[in-house]
């Protein structure tokens, strides 16, 4: 029985622990105004894994082209790449030096 309540414990506190490290949510979604003089195609918006530092970018209402070469009007997602996170904000990070 104690070895079971011991369990049940750290279960709780791994838990909780995981839970107050996302309480400002792993993803991350910044909207990106257009450039100026640009033609303003819709919405553009950075998400990011705060976690692991992927970085998408998604778009709405953008012309694109079917299989045909046709346009037409749609979404996209793209994947952008991986920075590496900081502990703080505004933190620097340099990148490791190739030998």
């Amino acid at each position: 029985m104690t070895r079971l309540l011991t369990l049940g414990l750290l279960w709780l506190a791994l838990t909780l622990t995981a839970w107050a490290d996302d309480r400002d949510g792993r993803y991350q979604a910044v909207v990106i105004p257009p450039a100026a003089g640009s033609s303003g195609e819709g919405a553009e918006v950075l998400i990011l894994d705060t976690r692991e530092g992927h970085f998408w970018s998604w778009s709405a209402n953008r012309l694109l082209r079917d299989s045909q070469g046709r346009p037409r009007i749609g979404n996209t997602l793209i994947y952008r790449g991986q920075v590496q996170p900081g502990q703080n904000p505004g933190e620097v990070i340099l990148a490791p030096r190739e030998p």
